[in-house]
Order: C-alpha cells, then sequence, then structure tokens
C-alpha cells in the first residue's frame, strides 16, 4: 500500500509540472488549484491511477460475475449521471476493501461475499459510485493542498523557474474525510431509493463490517477503516432514510445475487486449492489440468480466477 501512495504522490506531482509546462507561465496556487480541480485532469489522473492499481492487484476475470457487478454499477450511476460509464473491477484478494478513484471503482470479492443480498451489495457500490459522481477524490486532494501550502524546496523540479508551482502535493490516497462519507452516504441512499433497493441495506452492511473490524480487524485494508460508520454517521444516515424512505416495496436480494456470492465462493476456493498444489514438490502434485498455473498472455502474472 506504502509503494502504491508513492506512486499516488509521484504521479501528481508530475501532472502538475506538465501542466505548467503547457502553460509557460503559472498563475500561482489558485491556478493549479483550478487544474487540480478540472474535469479533464480529473479524468487523466483517474486513468494514470487505476492503470498502476491494475499493475499490482489481482483482479476476478470470471465474465458472468463482472458481467451481474457492472450492471449492477451502471443502474445505480445512471442516477448520479457521470460523465461516462464507471469501470468496476473485481480484486481477487481476501482482505475487505474498495478503491473509488476517478473514473474507476474497485472491490474486494469479500465485500460481495459478505453482503446478505442484493440491496446489501448495491448499497456499498452506491456508496462509492457517489464518491466518484461528486468527485471527492480531487476535491480532496485540492483541499489538503490548499492547507499544506509550502514555499518550494525542489532545486531540481521538472517545471523550471518562473512557473515553479509554489506547492508540493500531499500524497494521495483513498482516505475521505467524515464529512465527505456523509455526502457520499446521502447521495447513496436517493441512488438506492430511486432504483427500488431498501436504502437501509447500507446502514446494515455497514454495522456488520465495523463489527468484524472490532474483532478481525486484520481481514481488512487499512485505508478501509475510513468507510466504516461513525456515531455520527449513523445519525445522519437515520436522518436521510426517514427523509426519503417511500411507501413501497423494496428489492432486497435476487436469485441473481445468490448465485454469483456462490460463484465467487467457488473460485476463492478453487485458487486457494491450485496456491496449495503449487507449493507442493513438483512429483507430488499430480496432472490434474483444472488446478494447473493460468498465465494471462504476456504477462508473468497469474489469473487463478
Amino acid at each position: 500500500m506504502k509503494t502504491l501512495q508513492s506512486s499516488f504522490f509521484v504521479l501528481i506531482m508530475i501532472l502538475a509540472a506538465l501542466k505548467c509546462v503547457s502553460q509557460g507561465q503559472s498563475g500561482g496556487p489558485e491556478a493549479v488549484q483550478g487544474d487540480l480541480d478540472s474535469l479533464t485532469l480529473e479524468a487523466r489522473v483517474g486513468k494514470e491511477l487505476a492503470a498502476r492499481v491494475n499493475a499490482h492487484m489481482l483482479q476476478v476475470t470470471d465474465p458472468i460475475v463482472i458481467e451481474y457487478v457492472q450492471h449492477l454499477a451502471d443502474k445505480l450511476s445512471s442516477s448520479c449521471e457521470p460523465e461516462h460509464a464507471i469501470p468496476v473491477r473485481i480484486v481477487g484478494r481476501r482482505t475487505v476493501d474498495a478503491i473509488a478513484l476517478p473514473g474507476f471503482l474497485y472491490n474486494h470479492e469479500n465485500l460481495i461475499i459478505g453482503a446478505d443480498g442484493e440491496a446489501e451489495l448495491a448499497g456499498l457500490l452506491a456508496h462509492e459510485i457517489a464518491h466518484i459522481c461528486t468527485h471527492q477524490f480531487i476535491r480532496n486532494t485540492s483541499r489538503d493542498a490548499t492547507e499544506q501550502l509550502v514555499k518550494p524546496t525542489l532545486t531540481s523540479w521538472p517545471c523550471m523557474s518562473p512557473c515553479v508551482p509554489d506547492f508540493v502535493a500531499p500524497p494521495l490516497t483513498t482516505r475521505f474525510p467524515p464529512e465527505m462519507e456523509m455526502e457520499a452516504d446521502n447521495v447513496a441512499i436517493k441512488m438506492l431509493e430511486k432504483n427500488g433497493y431498501d436504502a437501509s441495506a447500507l446502514r446494515s452492511i455497514l454495522l456488520r463490517l465495523a463489527r468484524r473490524y472490532k474483532q478481525m480487524p486484520e481481514s481488512f485494508d487499512s485505508d478501509f477503516a475510513s468507510h466504516l460508520p461513525t456515531a455520527v454517521r449513523l445519525r445522519n444516515m437515520r436522518r436521510q432514510l426517514a427523509a426519503e424512505r417511500k411507501d413501497s416495496a423494496y428489492i432486497l436480494d435476487t436469485s441473481e445475487f445468490a448465485m454469483i456470492k456462490d460463484r465467487l465462493l467457488a473460485i476463492q476456493k478453487r485458487r486457494t486449492r491450485q496456491i496449495h498444489i503449487e507449493a507442493l514438490p513438483s512429483a507430488s502434485r499430480g496432472v490434474s489440468a483444472d488446478f494447473l498455473p493460468i498465465k494471462s498472455k504476456g504477462s508473468a502474472e497469474r489469473c487463478l480466477c
């Protein structure tokens, strides 16, 4: 995770420098601030960061699982009218985490497996999509940069004087401050209501994840702790649910979700068995074609899904 965060830091510094070169002269912190908030730069940052995440994380490639989750995300995101479709990637790791980058969403498979019904999964997806639709990643970065204005200390900055930015961008992470988490909750609840899901399912799964985190913190990636609900967030969600709730039948679960959950559990089981077989001496592995090492084209990394 530290390697990924350092990559984020280097990336935003390079992008700021390239932007400065293209403009010739810098207009000071206000001009850089405007660049960071622009949709063009946000899209560029999102694509670059997604490429880095893709290089670091094993992803589930089962087409049936991907199609189901992507369809659900597309249905939810249509409510907030994003600039383009939001690709959803499923990370093949047993820890619990979600990463909302500008225009891209990554969910660990255990978030799907841990949901008690499609409404809970929809709630998690809606919350992450809300982070993206409200441009929180780039807004949070811009705000931090403004608060941490410092004099330039790098003599080898790619964009030399007179257009040296007068601040150093902070490291980029996937954590959002409490007010942004509450904003994402509010947008997600509206999204769920509009699509016929029981929006209280979002509150239910967040509470269950919070209890699990207290019992097994090692099963969560470190950044996911910021997604867990605080008492203030829970009260805010209760008020928002009361304001948005309609007298109608809600979707709680579907047979499709149950099938996808079983399919992911089977993928995990197959992956665990394959890793165990690969750890055995070669003479003891047997010749079962179902569990031979699988390599993606043009890459040495295994795809165990």
